[in-house]
């Protein structure tokens, strides 16, 4: 174990770029393939630390005027973030759900405590809270649309670069996206996509419990008639992202100067818009509440 791996250091990034030749290296692909081993070195402390840097990363990366009209490009916070999300898959799925659709924000530490809590997630709860709630988002939200877009064009050059299992993942989540926009019968067809494939099916039971529910309560499936309902693809693969092809026939392929994968950005025109999430469906201890949801308890 290298003393990097030991203190969760960026051992994985700095071994790269002292071998890279070239602008585009390291490329995402062999950024995450060499992080993946790191943090398999690392003891609990190390790991934790990586967990932390993730929910760093993930805030970063959103934050980032870029991510909102193309795919991020950051490799070392990318690769970060792939590993820890094939680490800790349900709680990674929690924390980016909880950012996507909530309309209070959560903080940089709220998104620590979910990535650190090791108990079993409730996604059946948590889609409820998020998606149907008082204070959840109205389908066809602008804020809604701006959210789920800057985390979709973090989420594509991961679901592009990372194994498998990850991509697949991260296919479970865009259907949890769909599902908040309205598009119950998308939302259904990206689960039976992928849920064969998936370690987890957690969150994809909770999705399909809930497209079903809200197909029999009278919902047509087709979006909420403003837009919002099929995603539009916007962004591209910038160079360095460039890794290993995806298998044959995904979804998620893509190659350097493509655009991003149909149906994968669900961002519009709403790029001037900065919309605002919350928690979890358990507010973690010493969450300090804001917006609706904080205006909701004033009430």
């Amino acid at each position: 174990m290298t003393d990097n791996a030991r203190t969760g250091g960026p051992g994985f990034m700095l071994a790269l770029e002292a071998r890279a030749t070239g602008p585009d290296e390291p490329d995402l692909n062999t950024a995450i393939a060499a992080a993946r081993d790191e943090y398999r070195d690392g003891d609990a402390d190390a790991r934790r630390m990586w967990s932390d840097a993730a929910a760093h990363d993930w805030d970063m990366l959103c934050a980032d005027p870029v991510t909102r009209g193309e795919w991020a490009s950051d490799v070392r916070r990318l690769a970060i973030l792939a590993t820890v999300f094939e680490a800790v898959p349900e709680r990674a799925e929690r924390m980016i759900l909880t950012w996507a659709l909530d309309p209070d924000e959560p903080s940089r530490a709220d998104m620590r405590g979910m990535l650190g809590d090791e108990r079993p997630v409730d996604f059946d709860r948590l889609l409820d809270d998020l998606t149907d709630g008082a204070c959840a988002y109205a389908p066809g939200d602008d804020l809604l649309a701006d959210r789920i877009g800057t985390a979709s064009n973090v989420l594509g050059p991961i679901a592009e670069n990372a194994p498998d299992v990850v991509a697949y993942a991260i296919t479970s989540l865009k259907a949890a996206f769909t599902l908040a926009q309205g598009d119950l019968a998308e939302a259904m067809d990206l689960i039976a996509f992928c849920r064969p494939h998936l370690d987890s099916t957690r969150l994809a039971d909770a999705v399909e419990a809930q497209a079903r529910a809200r197909a029999q309560s009278g919902g047509d499936g087709m979006g909420d008639g403003h837009g919002h309902g099929r995603a539009d693809a916007v962004g591209r693969l910038p160079p360095v992202l460039r890794g290993a092809p995806r298998p044959a026939g995904r979804w998620l392929r893509g190659r350097r100067g493509s655009a991003a994968p149909e149906g994968w950005n669900h961002a519009t025109d709403t790029a001037g818009h900065a919309g605002q999430s919350r928690g979890q469906s358990e507010v973690l201890p010493g969450r300090q509440g804001r917006g609706r949801r904080a205006a909701a308890r004033v009430s």
